[in-house]
């Protein structure tokens, strides 16, 4: 325009800078996102190679209180369940006295005890069928723990075996093979009842402790003549072999 001393924008210039402005832009978004995506992948790679990295020991999930008499135990628990977590739930039926969140070989139960049996009652009442932490549980009395009887001790004895052995509730066996356990013996003896309670093996010879007086009889004749590893035992009633 006349008058005017201002040159106009260099038109050739100007579309070419923004260009390169946007495209730049871009890029850096562009990497912004890449780099989002790889933290959420390594994080997850890190997640999945070491899964069990954040979880307790769950024996250190456990009141130091001894439990009372009174005592429940809630199963089909989640594994991630806390000891908290159940208190808070139980606490509302009475006074809590001990919640044993890890309880060996059933790692998807609890016990809980209370100090009356009426609480106790309450607790078995109400949460029986109920949900916890998204999983239907069963709550019951808490069974009295299994006796594990002493394994009897080995010695020369009396006759064919040693003096421990109840001799109305054992079988005597004979022509045992040279290497054989316990476990085998006992093995076979539950193969024929349901009634055994215990095997113990000496030098050729092997005694099995039934329930009763009553099941030796049957047990002596059912095994008499089995093959135990490659030799046909003899069985007999313990007591008329000492």
């Amino acid at each position: 325009l006349e008058g005017s001393s201002r040159p106009p924008p260099p038109l050739d210039r100007a579309p070419s800078a923004a260009l390169n402005m946007g495209k730049r832009a871009v890029e850096e978004e562009e990497d912004g996102d890449q780099l989002d995506d790889d933290e959420d992948f390594y994080k997850k790679r890190k997640t999945e190679a070491e899964p069990w990295e954040d979880l307790e020991d769950p024996k250190l999930d456990n009141d130091e209180a001894e439990p009372s008499a009174h005592s429940i135990s809630v199963g089909n628990l989640a594994f991630t369940t806390k000891r908290k977590a159940l208190k808070k739930i139980f606490k509302g039926y009475g006074s809590v006295v001990s919640v044993r969140r890890y309880v060996a070989g059933a790692p998807r139960r609890a016990d809980i005890s209370f100090s009356t049996a009426e609480e106790m009652q309450a607790a078995i009442d109400d949460m029986n069928g109920k949900e916890v932490e998204g999983r239907t549980v069963k709550v019951k009395t808490t069974p009295p723990p299994e006796e594990t009887a002493a394994a009897p001790k080995k010695g020369k004895g009396k006759g064919k075996g040693g003096s421990w052995v109840d001799a109305k509730k054992a079988v005597w066996v004979g022509n045992v093979p040279e290497g054989t356990t316990y476990q085998e013996v006992l093995e076979l003896a539950k193969s024929v009842s349901n009634e055994v309670k215990w095997a113990e093996v000496f030098k050729g010879t092997a005694a099995i402790g039934m329930a009763s007086p009553e099941a030796v009889a049957s047990t002596v004749t059912a095994l008499n003549g089995a093959m135990l590893g490659t030799q046909a035992i003899v069985t007999d009633a313990w007591s008329k072999k000492n």
